[in-house]
């Protein structure tokens, strides 16, 4: 291990050590760092040095970058090994190896700045001053071996680079390096010696302590005291550290024992412990017991313990010239290994000496670098989202753009609604190549996964701007989907006789993976809501709605389902006075000047009707509405036909139709709509009845008509309608089958058979 002692040298700026057990081993610490420096081919040596100054629109300063050490160079570590020889008189040549560090740091003072001072906050630079540096980078400790190599790079302003470049023909750079390195050391503590005439003691102990008495442990001390005053024994100790260091209380400790062990030899040579004599004060008895225990406590302690105590010792008489030596000599000595910083500091000197030199190229150190060169371009593409995250329950968008065969992405959210997109420019000729391929998914959030897709990916678009606004939600054609806002009122509604409403609305895009559901509930309290639905094909946006009426009087009513095409759920009494039909028409008016449209209310009881026509054109886009007396409000159903006039004299038919429904579009072409009223019993109890099952079905194979419905009627039920088209209006046919359930839990089914009726009144067979 390193030694600290009056051994250590001094040659040429470095600081060598001894080691503490070998004579041929020492350690060496220059006093200054210097440049590292790089051999080339032919063995000369070159600084790691390197100055890239730069200017262009961006900015203009350069960069400082170069390495420091505190190595030695083979010729100079072979002079100092031949002067450590020569004085510290070895035979042969000594080992050096660097001081072995075990922590340090390193920072570095250039034009002005100190890499290691930390900033006050809010500190700003004092108005018209000159700044040279920019920052300062370097690893906060340097490599801890070897030759302790440290590696620095130092942004400079456009005033730090000129400042360095007009310093070239200085002998010094404007750069100082400054380590502190911290290593540790073998360093002497304390050393005790003791040296005792064994006759002159033992004449001398002889009358101090002839008698056959008692004596405390103190008197011993103060005779041997006297004995080293006469110098009879000559005992010395010596302390080598000083007070004020961090482990003085340890080694003075560890000192003052080996001080009283030495002591404590005089003490167990010459006498013994006795126990104090009989008394027949009792506290006297008590307390010589007392003394007693203490002495076998000094017997297992050793003599050390002996020192300090007030136990009692008598004199041990023993011939010291037959079985003693005639002197002794007592050595304690220790050594502490202690930690100790060094800092070798110092300015880098002779950088520029190879670039003054003839021929050398100063481009090998300099580097010019124009900023605005356009290689150096980049594509850059900033996108960001319209606000839909929270209405649209977006979760987040993760957006894939590539560049150039280079892919990246972003996932932006409602709290990172934006992300920059950068890669390194492509250039055709001197253009900068802008399209960007671009596709995004839109991940949604809390949703139904057998209602809707949980996720929508957008199809790759080239993109040629460097701002791009996402807008995944619209009727657009680059749109992903649509959220269409449907409106449920009832307006001037008898809340009094049926409490709540039901609307059941269901949506079906089988191709896109849509089967959407929801029902809604109005009250005198709450008679509105909306419905938010999610379309996918633009194409597809009417839905099926069916209302359910909760009577007070716990009779329901409901409707059956049917196609909405207007884009609202207007709510109305089922039975009102007055029956009114919305009419419009949906045509192509390049092919046709009118359309004629009829609409005729009939009540077979009471043998009223009533007929309303309407007359459609081109510039006739809005809606015409029917209104008739009721003679009967539980028949609601209307019939409607319709003739279109071509241009060219052709003409198309709609055949007469049936609707229960508030709103109506006719178009050319389209198939005729039968209905069939299902009413339940009049009375169930009376009838033995519990429920009804009726079935009904209407085909017309050769039209592609398939229509089932599956009707259960209990006590609390209302009537039922089973509506279907029709492609031909002589086929009116359909089949139907009635099951009966009784209380007594027969059962009894009528049919299949076919019928014509448009009203079918259940009764218990």
């Amino acid at each position: 291990m390193l030694l600290l002692d009056t051994n250590t040298m001094e040659f040429e700026g470095i600081t060598v050590f001894p080691d503490h057990a070998d004579p041929q081993q020492f350690y060496y610490m220059p006093l200054a760092p210097h440049l590292t420096m790089r051999p080339d081919g032919a063995g000369a040596g070159h600084p790691q040095f390197s100055l890239i100054r730069f200017k262009g629109e961006a900015g203009t300063g350069g960069f400082v970058n170069f390495d420091v050490n505190l190595g030695l160079p083979p010729e100079r570590a072979a002079a100092l090994a031949s002067a450590v020889q020569r004085m510290a008189d070895l035979r042969d040549p000594p080992r050096l190896a660097p001081v072995p560090v075990v922590d340090g740091t390193v920072h570095l003072l250039m034009l002005g700045e100190d890499s290691s001072a930390e900033p006050e906050e809010g500190e700003e630079p004092a108005a018209g001053a000159i700044r040279f540096v920019e920052t300062i980078s370097h690893a906060a400790s340097p490599s801890l071996y070897g030759d302790n190599q440290a590696a620095f790079s130092v942004q400079l302003t456009q005033e730090g680079v000129t400042t360095v470049l007009q310093s070239i023909e200085g002998e010094i750079l404007p750069i100082a390096v400054v380590y502190s390195l911290e290593y540790l050391g073998l360093r002497p503590s304390y050393a005790v010696r003791l040296t005792i005439d064994w006759d002159r003691v033992q004449e001398h102990m002889d009358e101090s302590f002839g008698a056959n008495l008692l004596f405390v442990s103190t008197e011993i001390g103060k005779a041997v005291d006297e004995l080293v005053e006469k110098k009879v024994i000559k005992f010395e100790a010596d302390s080598f550290v000083d007070d004020s260091d961090a482990d003085a209380g340890t080694i003075a400790g560890r000192r003052d024992a080996a001080i009283a062990q030495v002591r404590a030899m005089i003490t167990d040579a010459f006498f013994q412990p006795s126990l104090p004599p009989w008394t027949n004060d009792k506290q006297q008895w008590s307390n010589d017991l007392q003394k007693a225990a203490d002495v076998m406590s000094l017997i297992a302690g050793g003599p050390a313990a002996a020192r300090t105590s007030k136990a009692m010792f008598s004199y041990k008489k023993m011939e010291y010239k037959r079985i003693d030596r005639k002197s002794l000599n007592v050595s304690f000595s220790e050594r502490a290994t202690v930690r100790r910083t060094i800092f070798p500091q110092g300015h880098l000197a002779g950088l520029f000496e190879a670039l003054r030199a003839p021929g050398v190229d100063r481009g090998r150190f300099i580097t010019d670098v124009n900023l605005d060169d356009p290689w150096f371009k980049r594509r850059r593409l900033e996108v960001s989202v319209h606000d839909y995250f929270e209405n649209d329950r977006i979760d987040s968008i993760n957006v894939r753009a590539r560049y150039n065969g280079e892919p990246k992405n972003a996932i932006l959210t409602k709290a990172a609604a934006s992300h920059a997109f950068e890669w390194g420019g492509r250039l055709e000729g001197n253009t900068l190549s802008m399209p960007v391929e671009l596709s995004y998914e839109v991940s949604f959030a809390n949703v139904d996964a057998t209602e809707r897709p949980q996720s929508i990916v957008s199809p790759v678009k080239a993109e040629d701007a460097e701002v791009l606004r996402l807008n995944p939600r619209g009727f657009a054609e680059d749109t992903l989907y649509a959220i269409r806002a449907i409106p449920i009122r009832a307006d001037s509604f008898p809340w009094e006789r049926y409490p709540m409403v039901e609307a059941h609305l269901r949506y079906a895009d089988p191709a896109n993976g849509l089967m959407q559901t929801e029902v809604f509930h109005l009250t005198k309290e709450k008679p509105q809501d909306e419905w938010k639905l999610f379309l996918l094909d633009l194409t597809r946006p009417d839905f099926e709605q069916r209302i359910v009426y909760r009577g007070a009087d716990h009779k329901d009513h409901e409707t059956e389902w049917v196609v909405n095409e207007t884009g609202d759920v207007p709510v109305r009494d089922p039975f009102p006075s007055k029956r009114e039909l919305q009419v419009a028409v949906s045509a192509d008016w390049t092919v046709y000047k009118r359309a004629f449209v009829d609409v005729v209310y009939k009540d077979e009881a009471s043998g009223a009707q009533e007929q309303t026509s309407f007359e459609f054109k081109a510039d006739d886009d809005g809606r015409k509405t029917a209104v008739f007396e009721m003679q009967d409000p539980m028949r609601r159903t209307l019939e409607y036909s319709a003739l279109f006039m071509g241009l060219d004299g052709s003409s198309a038919e709609v055949p007469v139709s049936q609707t229960n429904a508030n709103s109506i579009i006719v178009k050319p072409g389209m198939m005729g709509r039968r209905i069939v009223e299902v009413r339940p019993p009049a009375d169930f109890a009376a009838q033995n009845l519990s429920r009804v099952t009726v079935d009904l079905v209407f085909e017309d194979l050769a039209g592609g008509i398939d229509t089932r419905s599956n009707m259960v009627f209990e006590p609390s039920g209302g009537p039922r309608f089973f509506e279907h088209a029709f492609a031909d209006p002589s086929r009116a046919k359909y089949m139907r089958t009635i099951a009966y359930l009784f209380t007594n839990g027969m059962q009894k089914t009528v049919g299949p058979e076919a019928s014509e009726d448009g009203l079918i009144q259940l009764k218990a067979p």
